[in-house]
């Protein structure tokens, strides 16, 4: 897992560290481990949280993806899910119940790992 924030560290440190977080099309799963180990620290009424979704238009641009060495692109529109941070995303893709539902799920199996 990466470690993002601690005190006193550097911008360019921050910025190696961001490079190797997973951020494919998708739920975030490195976003759902984070979640994960920050709930166990959280009591019941502190896990509460909004899902919030919302289309973006975006500029139909191709670009080239350093890390993945692909392109990526052009895109009309792109769809994310925000519960106390990005969880999801993904690009001309209109929101369903089966992508909601799946959020959801994984969100609750979150919460159900933290209590035990």
């Amino acid at each position: 897992m990466v470690t993002l924030v601690k005190k006193n560290v550097g911008l360019s440190t921050l910025r190696t560290r961001a490079v190797q977080f997973p951020m494919e099309h998708g739920i975030l799963s490195g976003v759902m481990t984070l979640m994960k180990d920050k709930g166990e620290t959280l009591d019941i009424k502190e896990k509460l949280t909004v899902v919030s979704f919302d289309e973006t238009y975006v500029l139909r641009r191709i670009c080239f993806d350093k890390k993945y060495e692909q392109i990526v692109g052009p895109y009309k529109c792109v769809q994310t899910v925000v519960v106390r941070g990005l969880v999801y995303y993904s690009y001309d893709t209109r929101m369903t119940k089966q992508i909601l539902t799946n959020i959801i799920c994984n969100l609750y199996e979150i919460m159900k790992l933290c209590t035990m």
